[in-house]
């Protein structure tokens, strides 16, 4: 996937690795949008000619949760991957840690928010590259119906319809599931952990059904910083884990005109150097 960098350490928007084709630059077009994962999170956002919506179910797409990983990848290299493709897309990789610092903020920004906030940004973009969007089909995050009002209130212009499972209703939102969670694979696999500590990358699905998933999370866990930042902060199930197994940490409350107190200087106590410490480990430091 040369459309996408080897380390991803931000938030990124990426295009398909090839030119926008004639076909689409040409013509009304179909969009479909869809979703993968929770964090790391993708946003696709599948473009093709509006006439071709028909010729869409010959294609062999379908939801990428039905399909395994070989099916999903031989779809993509094949049908979608391709110079000659009739098709085009953008995706959005979101970072755990991006997702976390918005949701965890003190004007609070939930996951539905983000999600409905990442779909404009990325309709802007299609825009914004002189695509002709006419038509579109939208896998909800939320009620469907509040969500279709509130796009259809930035985009008067473009028929957009909502729904449930639309991943597995339209085959336009079936090739952007097949896009997005592709991208959400191969940025799992390469993931570069930015902790010194050792930590397995056998993460499994990332999902709280997959026993992988679980079990790595107890095993990498630290007591006093949590997670590697792979992992968001703000997922109810290692909200849970930080909760019941880390130390707790209680930070004072910040006063509003509290006079500024004078500056303190720190001391720092050279330790042994066979002192082991798992916390300066975790983040790959040492005492000198």
């Amino acid at each position: 996937m040369e459309n996408l960098p080897k380390k991803i350490t931000t938030s990124l928007v990426c295009e398909a690795p090839f030119i926008i084709p004639d076909v689409i630059k040409n013509s009304a077009c179909l969009v479909g949008v869809d979703e993968a994962g929770r964090g790391p999170m993708v946003y696709s956002v599948f473009v093709c000619a509006l006439d071709e919506e028909e010729s869409l179910k010959q294609q062999p797409f379908a939801d990428s949760k039905t399909l395994s990983e070989k099916e999903r990848d031989d779809i993509y290299n094949n049908c979608v991957e391709n110079e000659s493709s009739k098709f085009w897309w953008v995706v959005k990789v979101l970072t755990p840690q991006d997702i976390s610092n918005s949701m965890l903020r003190r004007s609070k920004y939930n996951l539905n928010e983000l999600s409905h906030d990442t779909v404009i940004e990325l309709f802007r973009y299609l825009i914004s590259k002189g695509i002709n969007v006419k038509k579109a089909f939208v896998d909800t995050v939320g009620g469907p119906e509040s969500y279709e009002k509130k796009l259809s209130s930035f985009f008067p212009n473009i028929k957009i319809t909502v729904s449930k499972k639309a991943d597995s209703i339209y085959p336009i939102v079936s090739g952007a599931s097949i896009v997005a969670k592709v991208t959400r694979d191969y940025v799992l696999k390469n993931w570069v952990m930015r902790e010194k500590t050792q930590v397995s990358d056998l993460y499994g699905s990332g999902y709280p059904g997959d026993p992988k998933t679980i079990q790595w999370l107890h095993d990498s866990m630290n007591p006093l910083f949590g997670f590697p930042d792979i992992i968001r902060f703000s997922w109810a199930t290692t909200a849970k884990l930080l909760d019941e197994k880390c130390i707790k940490v209680e930070w004072p409350p910040i006063e509003e005109n509290e006079p500024k107190k004078k500056k303190v200087k720190s001391t720092v106590v050279q330790m042994e150097k066979s002192y082991e410490d798992p916390f300066h480990e975790f983040l790959g430091l040492s005492f000198t």
